[in-house]
């Protein structure tokens, strides 16, 4: 088990990787995502919050989300984290998303009515939850999980049944 610093220490060392391969011409910075690995490996818990502070070191290079760990995120947080990542680096972050293998991130983490039997359909209609927001102006959306916006919330003297992600990325949605 490593302490605090020696856990925050690989931050630094990204850093110093990313100058790196931007000085040397790579295009793009593979990152991958977990949570609560105190053996010291496995940092990263904010794939486009670093990929937004790498790309303020850099010039060119991109960073790869490889992968948010789906099942973790509320999906309509993920793309409002990637949209803004998209927008300030100017396009160059790459979402990349997977439904994760370690019970404890994954356990800890995932949506409270989820079981490990509804891993597989939680992931699709998270999926299908974050493409529907990134790509429509506005939306709604009507799964087992998700009820976006859930039903009969009034807001501001009427029902809300659409709501709009903002931002959005502008780069891609690909």
């Amino acid at each position: 088990r490593y302490d605090a610093a020696q856990l925050a220490a690989p931050m630094a060392t990204t850093e110093q990787i990313a100058q790196l391969m931007d000085r040397c011409g790579y295009d793009t910075l593979w990152l991958a995502e977990h949570h609560f690995q105190h053996e010291g490996y496995e940092c990263i818990p904010n794939i486009p919050l670093l990929a937004t502070h790498l790309a303020g070191l850099t010039e060119r290079l991109r960073f790869g989300c490889g992968f948010n760990v789906l099942p973790t995120w509320h999906p309509l947080r993920l793309a409002e984290d990637y949209a803004m990542a998209d927008i300030l680096t100017k396009g160059r972050v790459r979402m990349g998303v997977g439904r994760g293998y370690h019970s404890r991130e994954v356990a800890t983490l995932r949506h409270p009515e989820a079981t490990d039997a509804d891993a597989r359909d939680l992931f699709e209609e998270q999926v299908a939850l974050l493409l529907t927001a990134m790509r429509n102006d506005s939306f709604s959306f009507d799964g087992r999980f998700y009820q976006v916006p859930p039903p009969d919330v009034p807001y501001r003297g009427y029902t809300l049944n659409e709501i709009s992600l903002v931002p959005r990325p502008i780069h891609s949605t690909e």
